[in-house]
């Protein structure tokens, strides 16, 4: 059960630049109401334990020279949350729960209400890490709602809420016939821009409508029972009825559920992502592939508009997930054999020089270059507003304080800093090349990103592309079935796969009949 943790004495002086000294925030992400931090406690808790801050009224003092000292991690080091981030309806909670899902999905961090003190001489001091402590929060992210809060335990359990949910402790056998016990019938969402042209990525900078969403329906096959949970959501492997893609079918728990319009916005966001990602692939002329998983909303009664019916829907990704920044101080340390964080930090720095200082992408995490579940930072407060982490200008600041550009910035000729950003006084790149042709997978559930050049395509179906998994399953599921068009009998050719990665049922005539009727 969880704990109360008192703070230390003579807590103020572990702002000292000694071998035990640590800043709370590292690898945490801070929010809208977090904005006025000043004293950090460290409590000396056991392995697994969190460790508190306790925040006083300050100003963000980036124009002081030394405020924000290089970030150092020492062997043995380790910090509590790892691939973690903090959820919104935190109101007067203290602790901190163990969450088990793989995809670091959600942690409570709290913060007492304060103003962060960036013109304070000192304030902030060097980030180490020394043998065997921990900080609070390391890779998670905060949220806009973590105030009023200031001792921070662990759950060493998943708490009273847990009710009657038990879990999966078997491996998957995904190629058990019936091991997906439970069938779905849904109405899907999901952003529709699958092809991406010079014009793309600036109309999707320009205004939310521009990200459009279309509507399919799908059958989805799913495990009764969860293999995981976090603080708000269980995690069930699925599959749809005619693909061998794994996925990922993520449900709210009891009273944690969000409206349909939170949905919408988290799939805006990763159709941003994804278009700054296509961008930045073409720019350094495929090198350095990155690309995000693919969120689909699914709606499965009438009560998904107030939250309770909504699910969601995401590919299965099999790894150990590495943290490479988030929206507050933590970025990883570079190293040489780690070519991938390098492109993560450019990519962060490639968001904001691209927008002209409108948007910053951020909270960087993946199993190899898959990346999932990234934080947008936005100039205009009315942007992205229902996202929990959306810091806005602040999160600039964050970045650009702990940023240090390497060989893929310099290799973009990205101009903007840190300097540029606290004396108000921006420099950016004013002329991008013209990008080669990319394209997403059009599976609509898989939307993984690949070269127009290379992309598979069939001459059945000759304006779609896809990737390397989905294609072989264009054959894999093709049947024959019986036209019931009026004339003689006969049959056609009709691949399963096909139509429901459009989110189509399947046509009972063959192309020549459906040709004659207008039909697509």
């Amino acid at each position: 059960m969880a704990s109360q943790i008192e703070p230390t004495k003579g807590f103020e002086s572990q702002f000292e630049e000694t071998s035990s000294s640590k800043v709370a925030l590292h690898g945490e992400k801070v929010t809208e109401s977090t904005a006025n931090l000043s004293y950090i406690v460290e409590h000396k808790v056991h392995a697994g334990d969190a460790r508190d801050v306790l925040l006083e009224p300050a100003r963000l003092q980036w124009d002081t020279l030394g405020w924000l000292r290089q970030l150092e991690e020492t062997s043995g080091s380790k910090t509590a949350g790892h691939g973690n981030k903090t959820t919104k309806p935190t109101p007067n909670l203290s602790d901190i729960v163990k969450d088990e899902f793989d995809d670091g999905d959600i942690r409570d961090i709290s913060f007492k209400k304060t103003r962060l003190q960036w013109d304070r001489p000192g304030w902030l001091r060097r980030l180490e890490e020394t043998s065997g402590n921990k900080t609070v929060g390391y890779g998670c992210r905060a949220t806009k709602s973590t105030t009023n809060l200031s001792d921070i335990v662990e759950d060493e359990g998943y708490g009273d809420d847990e009710g009657d949910v038990s879990f999966e402790t078997v491996q998957p056998q995904w190629d058990r016939p019936g091991w997906l016990t439970e069938i779905l019938s849904v109405k899907g969402f999901w952003p529709d821009v699958v092809v991406h042209n010079a014009s793309t990525l600036n109309n999707m900078m320009a205004a939310d409508e521009n990200i459009t969403l279309s509507i399919a329906e799908w059958v989805i096959r799913t495990r009764s029972r969860p293999f995981a949970r976090g603080n708000r959501r269980a995690a069930s492997y699925a599959r749809t009825a005619a693909s061998t893609n794994r996925f990922v079918v993520k449900s709210f728990l009891k009273g944690g559920g969000k409206g349909l319009a939170y949905f919408v916005e988290d799939m805006r966001i990763q159709a941003l992502c994804k278009a700054f990602a296509l961008e930045f692939n073409s720019l350094l002329k495929n090198e350095h592939l990155i690309d995000f998983t693919a969120l689909t909303c699914l709606l499965v009664n009438a009560d998904a508009a107030a939250g309770d019916g909504c699910l969601s829907l995401e590919p299965f990704i099999q790894g150990e997930y590495t943290i490479y920044n988030n929206n507050t101080l933590f970025v990883k340390k570079d190293s040489p054999d780690d070519q991938f964080n390098r492109v993560a930090q450019a990519f962060s720095h490639f968001t904001f020089e691209r927008s002209w200082d409108d948007f910053l992408i951020n909270y960087l995490h993946s199993v190899a270059n898959l990346l999932t579940d990234p934080s947008i930072q936005t100039r205009d407060p009315n942007r992205f507003k229902l996202s929990e982490t959306n810091l806005n200008e602040e999160g600039f600041k964050f970045f650009f304080a702990m940023h240090k550009c390497n060989e893929i910035c310099r290799k973009l000729k990205l101009k903007s800093t840190g300097e540029m950003l606290a004396s108000g006084n921006l420099e950016f790149r004013e002329r991008w090349p013209a990008i080669d042709p990319m394209v997403c997978c059009s599976n609509k559930l898989c939307r993984r990103i690949i070269c127009l050049a290379t992309a598979h395509k069939s001459t059945k179906f000759p304006r779609f592309h896809w990737c390397d998994m989905c294609w072989p399953q264009l054959e894999s599921t093709a049947i024959r079935w019986y036209c019931l068009a009026p004339g003689p009998d006969h049959e056609f050719d009709v691949s399963k796969f096909f139509y429901e990665s459009q989110g189509k049922a399947m046509p009972r005539k063959c192309p020549e009949h459906q040709e004659k009727d207008g039909l697509d």
